[in-house]
């Protein structure tokens, strides 16, 4: 009976001597699990990057998390014997083979009295073990590598997108990205609503088309915000977006369709003679240059009109009257654009020519106020209030014809 007791108190011991090894070993599995997500993490990155998965990246979280999951699971089912685990404690504990010889005599099934002896002896060793002070938790050696990887895996993720490592005009088209990302997620919400409309009438196969779009738009915008899309190819998949919703809102029932680019060469040009006739013959030429490259599908060349007009806005070299001249170009621009695919940059240039008006009426506001200074200093006063109100509104504007460039 006593031979009973003392195996089980031994038992019970290397039992918990398991669990503890297990426990250590499972936490550097973990630390090397978490590693090698790393590593898999930065080839999401790279593929990313590459654009071959624009989405690969999010999946950098599930993957460490797994990573380190695995690794705990593998070292947790690693096998741990009795007699490996007695062996362990008798070395940490020295004591003297006291476990291990009482484990293999336990499994021989030896009943001798010198047997017996020894099964009491380590039995009250075992009792009086301490699971922790044997095998002290301790920050696994492997901690070094899991670290090293998540530190390169964040600086892979993090550093590229920072300022400092972007130059102006990569933080500019960003910027541009940006905003046209978040107009598509404006214009999906009106398509969702739209499809949600249509599904009510029990029309549910075009709801099914608008709700396919708005996802591509949302996706899309996702792409663009995040900048993982390429401008030329977003700008190809806009176009295959807008071309699926007119094709989807000229349908019966479907809603009036946006403006045609035909439409928008023909109140351009006449946007442009109008223009002349007022006595405004920069606004006129440029009207006609767009309408230009509007017919001939030249888009980069009315991006490239609006970027040259942003830069000479922004260069504060307009006078009052330039200025006012340039305000009513963009608002006609803004206006013959509006209600077509070109709708953004419609918005953009529209406020940038009620920025630009801003700067015309302070510049005569100004003027009118340099002509009635009566000494030198007041009016030195008076110029440079106007130079700073005047170059404030000027940069306002150049930014959102800018903007428009960008749409």
């Amino acid at each position: 009976m006593a031979m009973i007791e003392d195996a089980a108190v031994l038992q019970g011991a290397v039992g918990w001597l398991q669990a503890r090894i297990r426990l250590l070993v499972a936490q550097q599995w973990m630390c090397l699990g978490l590693a090698a997500a790393a590593m898999v993490g930065l080839l999401l990155v790279a593929v990313t990057r590459f654009r071959w998965w624009t989405d690969a990246v999010d999946y950098a979280g599930f993957v460490l998390l797994g990573g380190a999951v695995l690794g705990a699971l593998l070292g947790w089912t690693r096998k741990i014997t009795p007699l490996v685990a007695a062996q362990v404690a008798d070395e940490r504990a020295g004591l003297k083979e006291r476990l291990s010889t009482a484990i293999e005599l336990t499994r021989s099934g030896t009943h001798s009295e010198m047997a017996v002896e020894q099964l009491r002896d380590a039995a009250h060793h075992a009792a009086g073990l301490r699971i922790s002070a044997v095998l002290p938790w301790r920050v696994p050696s492997q901690w070094r590598w899991a670290a090293a990887g998540c530190v390169v895996l964040a600086a892979a993720l993090f550093l590229p997108d920072l300022p400092l490592f972007q130059s102006a005009q990569t933080r500019l088209e960003r910027e541009a990205m940006k905003a046209q990302g978040a107009r598509l997620h404006e214009v999906a919400k009106v398509v969702e609503k739209k499809a949600a409309e249509q599904k009510k009438k029990g029309e549910d196969k075009n709801s099914a088309i608008l709700h396919r779009i708005a996802r591509n738009m949302r996706q899309l915008g996702r792409d663009m915000d995040r900048g993982r899309v390429a401008r030329k190819n977003a700008l190809l998949q806009m176009n295959d977006l807008q071309k699926d919703l007119k094709q989807e809102q000229q349908k019966p029932g479907a809603g009036p369709s946006p403006k045609s680019m035909e439409q928008v060469v023909r109140d351009l040009q006449a946007k442009a003679q109008q223009a002349g006739q007022r006595g405004n013959p920069e606004g006129s030429k440029a009207l006609a240059q767009m309408a230009d490259a509007m017919q001939n599908k030249d888009f980069e060349a009315a991006k490239k009109q609006l970027e040259e007009l942003a830069k000479k806005i922004q260069s504060g070299q307009m006078t009052g009257e330039d200025a006012a001249r340039a305000a009513d170009a963009l608002k006609q621009m803004s206006e013959a654009t509006a209600g077509s695919g070109l709708d953004p940059a419609s918005k953009d240039m529209k406020e940038a020519a009620k920025k630009l008006a801003e700067a015309a009426k302070v510049a005569q506001q100004f003027q009118q106020q340099l002509q009635q200074a009566k000494s030198d200093a007041e009016r030195q006063q008076v110029q440079q209030a106007m130079q700073q109100a005047v170059s404030q509104a000027m940069a306002q504007a150049g930014e959102q014809t800018q903007k428009a460039a960008g749409t």
